[in-house]
């Protein structure tokens, strides 16, 4: 399945640890954005990162729904009992933002405020809805989309992996066409970059990876307030076989 991939993750210019952990498989893309410092959140990203690596990679189905929040809900019992039986991981948790394709369709899986957008037809369209305070009153009609971006409380999010016994996924599905670009991200990266910029620079010339690359330095350049991670995934023609 012809493809270009593109991935990076850093720091940031104010964090002291990178609570981020993303993987990209022969099939499948993860990003996982831990919260609850001191280490304790990069436990609970790594561990929702190989929990869904180990379901999904190489695992071929028409419907890729039931083994994607399997996978996500069997990370949420193991981070959640890891945190219960250890006091100083107490309160641990994760976004988690993935996708899993085959020959015609993308699955993508949503916890948090990590993103998933589509790029097509020279347009972004973000598929992932945020689990935040800040989506809770957008979606409201309570504050505009500018104000959204600027208000100090847009990291609280309103629904994690691991933090609670049990937890809630979103699945969006996505017919693929050829030139399709899958960019899922950490909100370091959301917070710091417009949409059009991010679609911008992924249109232009260049290998993948160095474009994706080029995006994470503007973030930090633009402040790098958090982690910053970010997968871009093109899906190329199928070459006809003679």
């Amino acid at each position: 399945m012809p493809m270009e991939i593109g991935s990076f993750t850093h720091v940031g210019m104010v964090r002291e640890i990178n609570e981020d952990s993303f993987m990209v498989g022969d099939n499948f893309a993860i990003i996982a954005d831990g919260m609850g410092g001191h280490r304790k959140g990069e436990i609970a990203s790594q561990i929702a990162v190989e929990v869904f690596s180990e379901t999904l990679s190489g695992f071929n189905s028409d419907n890729y729904e039931i083994p994607m929040r399997g996978a996500i809900d069997a990370a949420n019992s193991k981070i959640f009992k890891l945190a219960e039986a250890n006091s100083e991981m107490f309160g641990m948790g994760t976004t988690v933002i993935a996708c899993v394709w085959n020959d015609k369709e993308i699955y993508v899986a949503n916890v948090g405020d990590s993103r998933c957008y589509l790029i097509r037809n020279n347009e972004i369209k973000q598929i992932s809805v945020d689990h935040s305070y800040v989506q809770q009153l957008l979606s409201q009609g309570k504050i505009t989309y500018e104000e959204a971006k600027k208000r100090r409380d847009r990291n609280l999010i309103t629904r994690a992996v691991g933090c609670e016994e049990e937890t809630e996924t979103d699945i969006f599905k996505i017919k693929r066409e050829n030139d399709d670009i899958i960019v899922l991200c950490s909100d370091g990266l959301s917070n710091m970059i417009d949409d059009s910029i991010i679609k911008n620079n992924l249109l232009k010339k260049g290998t993948m990876q160095s474009k994706v690359e080029k995006l994470v330095k503007l973030a930090n350049k633009n402040g790098g307030g958090d982690n910053v991670t970010l997968v871009a995934l093109k899906f190329e023609k199928e070459e006809e076989s003679e």
